[in-house]
């Protein structure tokens, strides 16, 4: 069992989150809770939220969903929300929490590939800010 872990940093109006392990319901919690507050950060402008999910195991019953629910998490200005992921069905059960609901999700398999489209969609995210990151996949740790 790999412990889980996440950061959450801020790149030129876009959220970058990265998580891995093994997901249980107090990290997710503790995760919600800090993803909420950068929300409120950035929400007064346009601003795009980009997952790294790879190496990360989440299941439906170790999320604390429920409770993560009644965070705020207004995204009222959210334009884009792009994951990171190992495999195309990976996160399909987080969709129906209702927060990603407004935004279509873009899964991308790469960190190039997901600051590429974001790039086309006017968010300014070279990744040379991510050094190493193809081969560490980690977005700012």
């Amino acid at each position: 069992m790999t412990p889980a872990r996440f950061d959450i940093t801020t790149h030129d109006k876009v959220i970058c989150v990265t998580l891995r392990g093994d997901w249980h319901p107090v990290i997710d919690l503790c995760y919600m809770s800090q993803l909420s507050d950068m929300i409120k950060r950035v929400n007064n402008k346009t601003w795009a939220l980009l997952v790294d999910m790879r190496d990360c195991h989440i299941h439906a019953n170790n999320i604390a969903g429920q409770f993560a629910n009644s965070l705020n998490t207004d995204r009222r200005n959210q334009t884009q929300e792009v994951w990171i992921v190992d495999r195309a069905d990976q996160g399909d059960f987080l969709l129906s929490f209702g927060s990603t609901n407004k935004v279509k999700v873009h899964k991308c398999f790469s960190l190039k590939e997901s600051c590429n489209f974001l790039q086309k969609q006017g968010f300014n995210l070279p990744i040379q800010l991510f050094d190493n990151d193809a081969e560490q996949h980690a977005l700012a740790i």
